[in-house]
């Protein structure tokens, strides 16, 4: 490959994984919606005594996901709605999770999401809403770069900003050194002036007046 090509495989290859990282996270949202469907579907036809083939897939992703990684894809499956805990364990439930292995289930959960908002290397957050109660939200890998990108763009902004201000700054102050600088140079003129021309002045305007003493004085004789 020669090196003019590098910058637009770059481009290609960067492009790629944003929309790589975009529809993981859109199947990983179609992932639960599936499952949760399965579930329902599952449990109608047994009400009816219609015969399934249970799906192996979402069988094995529930005893393979443990109750941290569900509620994790629950609140980034909703995003940017903010999730009660309340309503998580309803969405467990509708999974297919088995919450009566807990002595207390909404214990667990609540535990569950407070680890993650107070984890620093999480990006789960928490809020208390009107009427007191505490719910939380977490954003999707591609929200987290949009966010991160955003960040930056303000960053950059308020760097920009800085550097105007830094720049203005140093334009005012130069601007007042030259005038100080053009201030100091008249005064020092205006000094050399009285110091030689008003002098001059001075004696030349005496010696007139001799001049002209003396002319008067020989008038009268």
């Amino acid at each position: 490959m020669p090196p003019s090509d590098y910058k637009a495989a770059y481009e290609t290859a960067k492009k790629e994984l944003a929309d790589l990282i975009d529809t993981q996270d859109r199947i990983g949202k179609r992932i639960l919606v599936l499952r949760e469907s399965l579930k329902m579907l599952a449990a109608l036809c047994d009400s009816e005594e219609i015969e399934i083939e249970l799906s192996a897939e979402a069988e094995y992703l529930l005893e393979n996901s443990t109750l941290t990684q569900d509620i994790q894809t629950i609140l980034k499956s909703e995003y940017p709605a903010w999730q009660r805990p309340s309503r998580i364990r309803s969405k467990l439930g509708r999974l297919g999770h088995d919450l009566s292995k807990y002595n207390n289930p909404q214990a667990a959960i609540h535990m569950v999401l407070k680890r993650l908002a107070d984890s620093p290397n999480d990006p789960t957050e928490e809020t208390i809403q009107s009427d007191g109660k505490k719910a939380y939200r977490c954003p999707a890998l591609t929200d987290q770069l949009a966010e991160a990108l955003r960040a930056a763009e303000i960053a950059a902004v308020e760097v920009g900003k800085g550097l105007q201000e830094a720049l203005n700054n140093q334009v005012a102050e130069a601007a007042k050194a030259v005038q100080a600088a053009e201030e100091g140079i008249r005064a020092a003129l205006q000094e050399q002036y009285e110091s030689v021309a008003v002098p001059a002045v001075m004696a030349t305007s005496i010696a007139i007046t001799g001049r002209e003493r003396e002319r008067l004085k020989a008038a009268k004789k």
